[in-house]
C-alpha cells in the first residue's frame, strides 16, 4: 500500500487550518443537538476507545442525515431521497468479539426532536437517544438484533477541537470529555469509563447547487484513540481534487492539556480488500506504523486491526485497532504505551497507491 504522507498543498492547508482555528470555544447550549434547517446534511458523532489490559475496547455511534454531495462519502446506491438520507454506523468491539453494521432510514421520519434538549432515532433495527446539553449529555443506543444496549453519561470539556469553521459551508469539532456508563450485550455487562469524544458537524450539500458540479473524496483517514497512560489523541486527513486540505489532529494529556499534531504519516502499511456500499472494493489498512509531529510531541506506534473493518456509508469503511508504541513530550520521559483507535478510512478505486 505504501506509505500515507505529507502532501504538497501548503496553501490550501494553511487557509483551511486558519478558518478551523476561527470556532467558538463551547457550542452554544440551545441549539447543540439540533442543526439549522438550512443544513442539508447533520452529523452527531459518539467515540468511546477503551484502553484495557484484556484486549481493545470500542463504542462508535455514527449518525448523518442527508448528503453531503461529495463522491466517495454518500455515493451509494440511493436508498432514500437525497435531502433525507440518513445512515447511523455502529462498532462495538469488546474482548468477547465485534458487532458492526450501518442501519439506513429515511431522516425525514426516523429523527425527531422532541425538544432543544432531545434527539431521537427510531428506526428499523436501531435506536439512538441523546438528552441534555452542553456540557452534558445522556446517550442510550440499542440494536436488538444484537442484544444490545449502551447506557452512558458524557461530559465535554472546553475548548472544542475545531476541523473546520466555514459556516454553512462545512463546519465540524470534536469535543473531548469523559463517558461514564454500561454497555450490555447479551448477558455481559461492561462498564464504560474512559475518554471520549463527541462530534458533531453540519454544512452545505454540492447535490444542491445547479449542475450538480462533483468533488471526488480520493482520501480520507481519521483515528480517535486511548492510551494507557490516560491521554486521548485525534487525527485526520483529507484529499480532494487533487488537493490536500488538512492533516492535523491534537493530544489531550491527562492533565488536560492540549498538544497540536501539526502532521502525522502512515507507513509499511498492510491492506486488506473489503466490499464498499458503492457497490465496488477497496483497500484499508489493517496493519500500519504511524508517526505524529507537534510541538514538542512525538506519538510513533503500530497498529494492528482487532477485525475486518466494516463499510459505513458510500466508500467509508471503520474498524478497531490496537496499538503499542511511545509518547514523548518536552520535559517528561518517553512514555512506552498500549491502546485502542477508532480507525476510519475512504480510498478511491484507480488512484496511485497513496498520495
Amino acid at each position: 500500500m505504501g506509505r500515507l504522507r505529507r502532501g504538497v498543498s501548503w496553501g490550501a492547508r494553511r487557509a483551511v487550518a486558519a478558518r478551523a482555528g476561527r470556532g467558538a470555544a463551547a457550542p452554544t447550549p440551545a441549539t447543540e443537538l439540533t442543526s439549522p434547517p438550512s443544513r442539508p446534511w447533520h452529523v452527531r458523532t459518539l467515540i468511546l476507545p477503551m484502553a484495557r489490559a484484556d484486549g481493545p475496547f470500542l463504542l462508535f455511534a455514527n449518525l448523518i442525515t442527508g448528503r453531503v454531495g461529495i463522491t466517495g462519502f454518500d455515493d451509494e446506491p440511493p436508498r432514500q431521497e437525497a435531502r433525507s438520507a440518513g445512515n447511523l454506523a455502529v462498532l462495538v468491539a469488546t474482548p468477547d468479539g465485534v458487532c458492526s453494521d450501518a442501519f439506513d432510514f429515511d431522516a425525514a421520519t426516523a429523527v425527531t426532536h422532541p425538544d432543544k434538549h432531545r434527539l431521537e432515532l427510531r428506526a428499523d433495527g436501531v435506536e439512538l437517544e441523546i438528552r441534555g446539553s452542553w456540557p452534558r449529555y445522556h446517550h442510550l443506543l440499542r440494536v436488538p438484533a444484537w442484544d444490545l444496549e449502551a447506557r452512558l453519561e458524557t461530559t465535554g470539556a472546553e475548548p472544542l477541537h475545531w476541523w473546520s469553521a466555514a459556516g454553512r459551508l462545512y463546519q465540524h469539532y470534536s469535543a473531548f470529555g469523559r463517558a461514564r456508563g454500561e454497555l450490555r450485550v447479551g448477558e455481559r455487562h461492561h462498564p464504560l469509563d474512559g475518554p471520549a469524544s463527541l462530534e458533531h458537524g453540519n454544512g452545505g450539500s454540492l447535490a444542491r447547487v445547479p449542475g450538480e458540479p462533483t468533488l471526488p473524496a480520493q482520501m480520507f483517514h481519521y483515528q480517535l484513540g486511548a492510551l494507557s497512560d490516560g491521554s486521548l489523541f485525534a487525527l485526520g486527513g483529507f484529499v480532494a481534487a487533487g488537493i490536500e486540505f488538512f492533516r492535523r489532529g491534537v493530544v489531550v494529556l491527562p492533565s488536560g492539556r492540549r498538544i497540536p499534531i501539526e502532521t502525522w504519516e502512515l507507513a509499511h502499511a498492510r491492506t486488506a480488500s473489503i466490499a464498499d456500499r458503492s457497490g465496488g472494493a477497496m483497500e484499508v489498512p489493517v496493519a500500519y506504523d504511524l508517526t505524529a509531529l507537534g510541538p514538542g510531541l512525538t506519538l510513533r506506534y503500530h497498529g494492528e486491526a482487532a477485525h475486518t473493518p466494516f463499510a459505513g456509508r458510500g466508500r467509508l469503511t471503520g474498524g478497531c485497532a490496537a496499538l503499542a508504541g511511545s509518547l514523548q513530550v518536552a520535559g517528561a520521559r518517553p512514555l512506552e504505551v498500549t491502546g485502542t483507535t477508532y480507525v476510519e478510512h475512504l480510498y478511491r478505486d484507480g488512484d496511485p497507491p497513496l498520495p
